[in-house]
């Protein structure tokens, strides 16, 4: 018995298992006997988990247990499982009387008719009889039965699978034939459809005015009516029912045809089975397939029109039954069909004379064993007739049609202009054969010289007053502009308005393809035409302005093209836009310049490369096309254009131009490209020392000066201090004395500094040995009240390395909250220090701050009173933090605490004398990167970013690096390219 109530209690769940604890535990601390036997552990659970109503509702629901929609099988074992649940030992009559009183009605009325004498005999007995009640549903429900009380039967022994295949689906209706609805009511009480209320028997007995139909109304009726589009547009309604003989499939044999119908000869059948059939979202295509009869020798036939089948094809048994004359198919191949007949080889054809009503038509067909219809028409059938041959022949007949006594001329547009359109340039092949295609037309005919005034002059304009102009200037030695056209350029007058800087650019773009750089040079001119900008006409206009005159009065001499020659381009991309020049022999023939706007001010250096690579070749892809080009350029990235790996979108629109061109690239050093770069010369020919750029003797010396003393995130520092900063980078002959001529004449050093004489000599404290393990701390008061309500400043200093943080807070807080901003800003970065030096401010001198750091380990050290000499180095850094702040803060002095992070990096990135390094490089072994440090040099050390676009092979993986390197700075080609 211990066996089993053990056994038992380890199947417990989670909550079982903790009651049964809980029992147990309870019977022995009030001295109960524990529960050891079968017996008492059935009790004590019967009395915790079984309700005492429980054999009561098992009771009610076997008494109401009825079969209903489940099956006989489900409905014996509800019945068994409850009797077994309440122990019932009931008489074998009593059970079997139970068990037939709970089945449906029509299965019960048959069970009593049957002998048995067991209850298991009458359970398979009814089970027997519910599988007959089904097959007798599905099959008076689903039964083949017509509307017409026939069957149809086919002659040929392969149609009645096609036959099957045009039969609707089980439960679906249908648009073309009615069909009654047989429903025995064992059948429905199987369904569950069977109700108390009269009203479903009543309706049996509607009958439709229309179709004659019983239990449906109007909107439910099968029969729907259906619109047929006649010959003469004409739409036509007709219900199915009437159509329903005519839609029976009609034998195809020798002994039994029935004639077409042909008094609806004008009705179009497609349109008609269009506008029948109902188009099912779920039904799949081959049932929308349009199905027809036609009439072949006087024989039905069935026919199906497919539009998206590419031959007509007809079925051999057609063939075979009608004895049609066959071919030979002048191209024999092979086809396969989705059943078990296997591959089939096609080589025959039939052409087949046909009529539907009064249509009559022949095709040509091939022979193919087919069962889904009899002759099946696709594309050539309905598309690829030829009856109008003789009206479109093949060649166009020489010559003009004759003149004819009828003359009329065919407007498409009434009125409309004469096209006047520019001429396209053109390369030499194209010309060739559009002059030889000209000849050719003029020789037959067709064309005639032009009459029209529109012209396309090439080298002349016509004036106003019928006569010529010349354009340009051409000689044997090439192209130039008129000089005494240019006259008016040389003594136009300073604009003045709008208007006349417009009619100036005009007047100058006429000869901007001799002028290099053209749209860059006028630039400024292009800013004073904006919309809404207005006229205002400044230094760099003036400057714009003389300079487009001096070029234009100046411009070089262009050769002409030599077309057995080689072309050369050369282009480069600047700040502000793009340039190009097309040469022959180191021999300008054309410029190009365009102005960046936009998108493309914001291009990467490759893309502007690449972009004005591009705007070149459009331009000049009439010198281009012919034979090979070569490019020169100074972005040796170019170079490797064609073996990128993964382009963006607007690479691979760009190259896909660019192959189209017969060109070979050649990299060209910025210094040499003069003619297409004037600029890129402003890289090269520095001089350095010792990896440190030497600044000439200019204006950029005062520059660099001011932004290492006040500019960017530095903060007026000492001399000393900003030297040290500058000769990280740069050198030249006296830079200290030149740096302390501009920081003495720096006017917000004076305003912000004071200078104290040093104290005599004091006891030192300890010296320390590790950053952030000894510190000092004090606190500046007299802030104005800042945005967060901040009025004090917390500093912080490790006496090692001389850092120094600077926290905001309220002069009101208490210890515990200085306890919480140092754990948050400090403890949180360097750690538990060692010993804290602090003068004897009351925060400092609480039982809470002294506690705190009792416990932690840590020393204080209090200056003497009215001795702050004793944290001498804190109240410098106040002095120091104080100044600049004043030197960085703007008029409104609430700003402080947002300068606050600007001070702190400042203070901690400037060499300090008392180490000669910077507090940073001595916590963290480097100097933090400032604004002159983004810019690598050559002979520096740089990482190399893997980005997935030039480096897909590093990059396949996530787990794969980012960074490769470090790799030494060889060569600085522009702003944006170095060589590693």
């Amino acid at each position: 018995e211990g066996k089993k109530v053990k056994l038992a209690a380890m199947e417990f769940g989670h909550y079982t298992l903790q009651w049964w604890t809980n029992e147990q535990s309870t019977r022995r601390r009030v001295g109960d006997d524990l529960i050891t036997t079968w017996r008492q552990m059935k009790g004590a659970m019967r009395k915790r988990f079984v309700p005492s109503h429980y054999h009561r509702l098992l009771h009610q629901r076997l008494q109401s247990l009825s079969q209903g929609s489940r099956f006989v099988e489900d409905y014996y074992k509800e019945m068994e499982m409850l009797m077994m649940r309440l122990n019932m030992n009931e008489d074998r009559e009593a059970t079997m009387a139970r068990f037939l009183g709970g089945l449906n009605r029509d299965i019960a009325n048959q069970l009593e008719l049957q002998q048995y004498l067991e209850l298991e005999e009458m359970l398979h007995v009814a089970i027997k009889l519910e599988n007959q009640f089904k097959r007798r549903g599905v099959s008076t429900r689903f039964g083949g039965v017509s509307s017409s009380g026939r069957t149809s039967s086919s002659g040929w022994k392969n149609n009645s699978t096609y036959e099957n295949k045009l039969k609707p689906k089980l439960g679906e209706e249908t648009t073309n034939r009615p069909r009654r609805e047989v429903k025995t009511e064992s059948v429905q009480a199987l369904r569950g459809e069977i109700k108390s209320d009269p009203k479903p028997q009543k309706s049996r007995e509607i009958i439709f005015f229309k179709c004659q139909g019983r239990g449906h109304i109007a909107s439910q009726c099968p029969n729907r009516r259906i619109m047929v589009l006649k010959g003469d547009g004409e739409l036509e309604s007709t219900s199915e029912e009437s159509g329903a003989e005519t839609e029976q499939e009609e034998d195809c044999n020798e002994d039994e045809a029935e004639p077409v119908d042909t008094s609806n000869a004008e009705l179009s059948l497609v349109s008609r089975r269009v506008l029948a059939v109902y188009k099912d979202e779920e039904q799949i295509q081959r049932e929308n397939i349009f199905h027809t009869r036609c009439e072949i020798q006087g024989k039905i036939c069935s026919m199906i029109i497919d539009s998206g089948s590419c031959t007509n094809v007809i079925s051999n048994l057609v063939v075979d039954k009608l004895g049609l004359k066959t071919i030979k198919h002048p191209e024999p191949y092979r086809l396969q069909w989705l059943n078990d007949s296997g591959e089939t080889k096609v080589n025959k054809q039939a052409k087949v004379k046909f009529n539907i009503g009064r249509y009559e038509d022949v095709v040509l067909c091939d022979i193919v064993p087919m069962i889904a219809g009899h002759i099946l028409l696709g594309r050539p059938w309905q598309f690829d007739k030829d009856e109008f041959g003789d009206v479109f022949p093949n060649e166009i007949p020489s010559g003009v049609p004759p003149i004819r006594g009828i003359e009329h001329q065919i407007d498409f547009v009434p009125g409309a202009a004469i096209p006047n359109r520019p001429a396209y340039r053109s390369n030499p092949e194209d010309t060739k054969e559009l002059q030889k295609q000209v000849s050719d037309l003029l020789d037959k005919g067709y064309i005639r010289e032009s009459l029209s005034p529109c012209a396309v002059p090439v080298l002349l304009v016509p004036k106003k007053d019928g006569s010529w102009r010349m354009c340009f200037v051409v000689s044997a030695a090439g192209i130039k502009v008129d000089q005494a056209k240019v006259k008016a350029i040389q003594e136009w007058p300073v604009p003045t308005s709008i208007t006349q800087v417009r009619s100036f650019h005009g007047l100058a773009s006429f000869y901007r393809r001799f002028v290099k750089n053209f749209s860059t040079l006028a630039a400024p001119l292009n800013e004073v035409v904006k919309k809404n900008v207005g006229f205002k006409w400044g230094e760099v206009q003036e400057k714009s302005f003389n300079l487009l005159k001096e070029k234009l009065c100046n411009a070089p001499l262009l050769v002409l093209p030599n077309f057995s020659k080689t072309f050369e381009i050369e282009c480069d991309a600047l700040g502000v836009g793009i340039g190009a020049v097309l040469m022959q022999e180191r021999r300008p023939i054309a410029y190009f310049s365009e102005k960046l706007s936009g998108a493309a001010l914001n291009y990467p250096t490759y893309d502007k490369e690449m972009y004005a690579l591009v705007r070149a070749l459009e331009t000049w892809q009439h010198y281009l096309m012919p034979k090979e080009f070569v490019i020169h350029t100074d972005h040796e990235s170019l170079k490797h254009i064609k073996g990128q790996g993964k382009l963006n979108r607007r690479h691979a629109k760009w190259i896909e131009f660019i192959e189209t061109f017969p060109y070979v690239i050649r990299y060209k050093k910025g210094k040499e490209n003069v003619v297409a770069d004037a600029l890129s010369q402003r890289y090269g020919g520095y001089l350095f020392k010792e990896n440190k750029l030497c600044v000439p003797n200019c204006s950029i010396r005062e520059l660099l000066v001011r932004e290492g003393h006040g500019g960017g995130l530095m903060g007026h520092f000492s001399v000393l201090k900003t030297l040290s900063l500058l000769q990280e980078h740069f050198y030249w002959p006296n830079m200290r004395r030149d740096i302390e001529r501009i920081c003495e004449r720096c006017l917000k050093c004076p305003k912000t500094k004071s200078t104290l004489k040093p104290h005599g000599l004091y006891k030192p404290l300890p010296i320390p040995t590790y950053p952030w393990v000894d510190l000092s701390m004090d606190f500046i008061l007299g802030l104005p009240r800042s945005r967060t309500s901040k009025d004090s400043i917390f500093v912080v200093v490790d006496r090692f390395s001389k850092m120094a943080h600077f926290i905001a807070c309220n002069k009101t807080d208490d210890a515990f909250n200085i306890a919480n901003l140092f754990f948050k800003e400090i403890v949180r970065l360097h750690g538990m220090p060692r010993t804290i030096v602090s003068d004897r401010d009351a925060k400092f001198l609480s039982y809470f701050w002294k506690t705190l750091w009792a416990k932690l380990g840590t020393k204080l050290l209090f200056s003497t009173t009215c001795h702050p000499q004793t944290d001498g180095q804190t109240e410098v850094v106040n002095r120091t933090l104080s100044a600049l702040l004043r030197a960085l803060i703007s008029r409104n002095l609430r700003t402080w605490e947002e300068c606050l992070p600007h001070v702190e990096f400042s203070y901690n990135r400037s060499l300090h004398s008392a180490t000669k390094f910077t507090p940073s490089e001595i916590v963290y072994g480097f100097n933090p990167l400032t604004p002159l440090d983004l810019t690598p040099l050559p002979l520096n050390w740089v990482w190399l970013h893997l980005r997935k676009e030039r480096f897909p092979e590093q990059r396949k993986s996530k787990l794969m690096p980012r960074g490769d390197g470090p790799f030494q700075v060889l060569e600085r080609i522009n702003y944006n390219a170095y060589k590693l």
